[in-house]
C-alpha cells in the first residue's frame, strides 16, 4: 500500500471494521488501537444511553488526518510509515426538550467554555501512528507499530 493511501484505508478499518475493504491488508489480531476505539465507543455509547436513552444519540466518524505520511525504507524494501488519523464524535440531543451535558468530560467543558448545549457537541481526536508496511508484492499484512491519540478539539455543534 502507497504511503498516502495508508490513512485513508486505516479510518475506512475504524469506520468499518471486518467490513472494510482493507480489513485483510492489516494485522488486525495484534492491533491494540483498533479494539482501544471500539472500547471507547461503546463507554461513550454506554454512557450517552445511561443518561439520555430516547433523548440522544451519539456518532463516530474516522478521516485520514491532513498531515502528509513520512515513510522511511526499510532493509527488506518495506517501510516505516508514519500517518495522521482524526476520530471524531458528535454527541447530539433527538428531542427538543433536552440537552447534552458534560458532567463526566471536564476536557470537552473547558474546551467549549460551557457544561450544556442544545446543539450538542463534536469532539475530534488526533491518532499519530506508525505502521511497517511490507515491501510491495508481499502477503504479509500491514502491521501498527505504535500509537498517540490526543485531544485535537471540541466545539459545540452548529
Amino acid at each position: 500500500m502507497a504511503p498516502n493511501e495508508l490513512a485513508t484505508a486505516y479510518a475506512d478499518l475504524i469506520n468499518n471494521g471486518q467490513n472494510s475493504a482493507s480489513w485483510a491488508k492489516f494485522d488486525t489480531a495484534n492491533d491494540l488501537l483498533l479494539p482501544a476505539i471500539e472500547d471507547n465507543k461503546k463507554k461513550r455509547t454506554d454512557e450517552l444511553n445511561q443518561t439520555g436513552q430516547g433523548t440522544a444519540e451519539i456518532s463516530f466518524t474516522a478521516t485520514a488526518g491532513p498531515t502528509a505520511p513520512i515513510a522511511l525504507a526499510t532493509l527488506d524494501t518495506g517501510a516505516i510509515v508514519a500517518v495522521n488519523v482524526y476520530e471524531s464524535d458528535t454527541a447530539k440531543p433527538t428531542n427538543a426538550d433536552a440537552v447534552i451535558k458534560l458532567d463526566n468530560n471536564p476536557a470537552v467543558k473547558a474546551l467549549t467554555g460551557v457544561d450544556q448545549s442544545a446543539k450538542g457537541f463534536t469532539t475530534t481526536y488526533s491518532d499519530q501512528i506508525f505502521f511497517y508496511v511490507p515491501s510491495q508484492g508481499s502477503n504479509d499484512p500491514i502491521r501498527l507499530l505504535g500509537y498517540r491519540s490526543s485531544l485535537l478539539e471540541a466545539k459545540v455543534s452548529p
